[in-house]
């Protein structure tokens, strides 16, 4: 009996434990993914779970035609992206608010 209930225990809490990237603000990484560059919108199996919102950001993002290198400067493309991400209401690996010029 005790053996049955370690087992069922191991088995929740692999079933409920999160394989999602952990959001680091001091080296502007989530997981091991540094956050600027080419960066491709997707509706299914995203890098990241993005949240906008207006305030209470964890990255400020600058949106760049070209030369995006440094925290936070993100060129959207469609093809050949260093990440991809997935616009989403709740539940997100990190939040962004968009620079205004």
């Amino acid at each position: 009996m005790k053996s049955l209930m370690v087992s069922l225990f191991i088995l929740l809490t692999v079933a409920f434990s999160s394989d999602r990237p952990v959001f680091h603000k001091e080296d502007c990484k989530c997981g091991d993914i540094f956050l600027a560059g080419r960066v491709e919108i997707v509706d299914r199996n995203p890098d990241f779970r993005v949240e906008i919102v207006d305030f209470n950001e964890d990255l400020i993002v600058k949106v760049r035609e070209y030369g995006a290198f440094q925290c936070g400067e993100w060129m959207f493309v469609d093809h050949n992206p260093d990440f991809t991400i997935e616009f989403v209401d709740h539940d997100p690996d990190f939040k962004i608010r968009f620079r205004s010029y």
